[in-house]
């Protein structure tokens, strides 16, 4: 029967779940289990898995989606240029965008405006536009440029795919050893039974320096220690009210 990760790698990670549980039976069931839950996890957050629908699916989507660095040039260039809706500045994508902002800003001005006045851009001759339109379209291309701009990641890139990856081995790695405890439970010492699972899974597929032991064993301590749950403290909703002394009359000997 074939798998679809490598036989070393499917080797392995029976070898490291059978020393954690004895109650482990690594049958083919059991296997073509593990192997398929681990493919579609590994697809899912885009890792490159021939055959898979989840990974044609997500690099189609992210090569789509054009970076953040190009939209925000794209509407420097709309901004700047002498007809910021011809089709050679302009993208279809950028336009909606432009149109959308566009009657947001203008809905209360639009709305008592003559019925022969354009007030779509799409499909729109800029010549037609009123001074007032052209100035805003270059205002909206300039603020869409900042916003772009401020998504543009500044050092390293975002390691959120290997947290989801961790969390998702993490929970095949308690079911599959029939473990009854949280996943915040599992160990994070780079020669913690876990983290090997992790690493021999992810190796073919990463960067050997994002996936090393001593890598995950830091990311999933960072995960564990941003998720795990803090006991809150909680005030008294009510006042204390101080206890003023009862004054008792003194009694004298005049008053008997």
């Amino acid at each position: 029967m074939t798998y679809h990760l490598p036989d070393t790698v499917l080797r392995r990670i029976i070898a490291i779940l059978c020393r954690e549980s004895a109650r482990f039976t690594p049958s083919r069931k059991v296997l073509r289990e593990i192997d398929q839950r681990i493919i579609s996890v590994l697809g899912a957050i885009g890792a490159h898995v021939s055959g898979t629908e989840y990974s044609v699916a997500f690099r189609e989507a992210a090569d789509s989606l054009p970076a953040p660095r190009d939209r925000a040039e794209e509407f420097s260039r709309i901004a700047s240029a002498e007809n910021p809706l011809d089709p050679s500045v302009c993208s279809a994508r950028s336009l909606v965008l432009l149109e959308v902002k566009a009657r947001e800003i203008w809905a209360y001005r639009l709305a008592s405006s003559p019925l022969n006045r354009p007030y779509h851009l799409i499909r729109a001759a800029w010549d037609e536009l009123p001074e007032w339109q052209q100035v805003s379209v270059r205002q909206i291309a300039q603020s869409l440029e900042v916003a772009f701009r401020c998504q543009i990641d500044q050092g390293a890139p975002p390691k959120g795919t290997q947290n989801a990856l961790l969390v998702e081995l993490a929970d095949l790695f308690l079911s599959a050893t029939s473990q009854q405890v949280d996943r915040l439970e599992l160990p994070h010492a780079p020669n913690s039974r876990f983290i090997q699972f992790v690493h021999e899974i992810a190796r073919p597929f990463f960067a050997e320096t994002e996936v090393s032991l001593k890598a995950l064993s830091h990311r999933w301590l960072r995960w564990k220690k941003h998720n795990r749950s803090r006991p809150v403290r909680l005030r008294a909703a009510t006042k204390q009210v101080r206890k003023r002394p009862i004054k008792r009359p003194v009694m004298s000997l005049k008053t008997l």
